[in-house]
């Protein structure tokens, strides 16, 4: 992973805000984008200055809801040809995200709301995994690996949220897979892996 070090600077520089790259997004209400995450120029930017040195052709992202992490990811792309966002029913509705998605993307994508062990992913091999669901450990590891089963080789899996069980059960996939993680200090903590 040649681009970790220049991912890094891009983090420290912080020259992108969420402002900028959400301009014209909804959220269920104004009072979402003056939250301190929202405001964190080391939380969602990260996936802006990732889409600088990763340039996949098929991108998923787990725990769509509202479509930042890919949004915002999406928002500098150009190579992406697939796109899958994953959201559990129990979570906020995907209509807006799939019209947040909508404003960077112009091809064709596909929302599914439903169990994630009932998600489309073999249609692809995905040669970028954006993780940003918390589930507990058990869910979270088999979670892992049928993401693994479906990637690209040579694809990353960008796991947010680095904490409690997220972490261990992070940490315990990459171990299983003989893999070590890039971990960066964004505002929750990102591991990054390559298949």
């Amino acid at each position: 992973m040649d681009f970790v070090a220049e991912l890094k600077k891009d983090l420290e520089k912080e020259l992108i805000q969420s402002p900028a790259l959400f301009h014209g997004f909804l959220f269920l209400s104004a009072d979402a984008t003056r939250t301190p995450a929202y405001a964190d120029p080391r939380y969602l930017p990260f996936y802006y200055y990732l889409s600088k040195y990763v340039q996949p052709q098929k991108l998923l992202e787990v725990g769509f809801t509202l479509g930042l992490h890919s949004g915002a990811f999406l928002r500098h792309n150009t190579s992406v040809e697939h796109f899958l966002g994953f959201q559990s029913p129990e979570e906020q509705p995907s209509r807006l995200g799939a019209k947040n998605i909508g404003l960077v993307y112009k091809k064709p994508f596909q929302v599914f709301v439903g169990r994630f062990f009932d998600a489309p992913l073999k249609e692809h091999a995905w040669d970028l995994v954006l993780w940003d669901k918390q589930w507990p450990y058990d869910v979270a590891r088999s979670g892992l690996d049928r993401v693994w089963d479906s990637m690209a080789l040579d694809g990353f899996l960008v796991y947010e949220r680095l904490n409690g069980e997220n972490r261990r059960a992070f940490d315990d996939f990459c171990k299983i897979h003989d893999r070590v993680p890039v971990v960066l200090q964004t505002r929750y903590g990102v591991g990054i892996v390559k298949r």
